[in-house]
Parts: C-alpha cells; sequence; structure tokens
C-alpha cells in the first residue's frame, strides 16, 4: 500500500511540475482581478483536457490527427496519463534492477 501511495505521489509532483513549466500557470487570476493559487486547473484542463481532445478529433472524422495527438501526448510529462505511466516503468526499472 506505501508503495503505491509513494508511485502516486511521485506522478502527482511530476506532472505538477511539467503543467507548471509547461506554462499553465497555477496562479490563476479570479473574478475580481486579485492572483491566487489554485490547484484546479491541474484537475480541468490537464485532465479532462486531453480527453476531450480526442473527442473532439474523433467526432470530426480527424482519425489520422487523432493518432498524432494521441502520440504527442504520450511523450509530455504534462500530461498526467503520461506521467503516471512514465512513473510506473521508472519505479518498475529500478525494482527490476535492485533485486
Amino acid at each position: 500500500m506505501n508503495k503505491i501511495i509513494y508511485k502516486n505521489s511521485v506522478a502527482i509532483l511530476i506532472y505538477s511540475f511539467f503543467f507548471y513549466k509547461l506554462g499553465n500557470t497555477l496562479n490563476r487570476t479570479n473574478s475580481e482581478g486579485i492572483k491566487c493559487f489554485s490547484l484546479l486547473p491541474l484537475f480541468t484542463e490537464g485532465i479532462i483536457g486531453p480527453i476531450r481532445a480526442v473527442i473532439l478529433l474523433l467526432y470530426s472524422g480527424n482519425i489520422g490527427s487523432c493518432f498524432k495527438f494521441i502520440w504527442f501526448e504520450l511523450f509530455r510529462l504534462s500530461n498526467p496519463f503520461s506521467a503516471f505511466i512514465f512513473t510506473f516503468y521508472i519505479f518498475k526499472i529500478i525494482a527490476e534492477n535492485l533485486y
């Protein structure tokens, strides 16, 4: 159980760091014009955004573009799905080499 929590924590940290480095700031301006820290973009645009893009590409009939988008997103650590896959395989490689 601790390993799962540790892996997920590392994946969330990697995802958050690369999401921020991509330029998606976590300091958003609210409706009153005040900048405040918000984790909401990590969940709204970070997780729902790639899923929405794939659905829209498939809906419009751009299957080739959809595959290109999926291939591109697989290697970006600012995508939560690729960050979790990357973390899973890194921990698997480390475990194989240690034992």
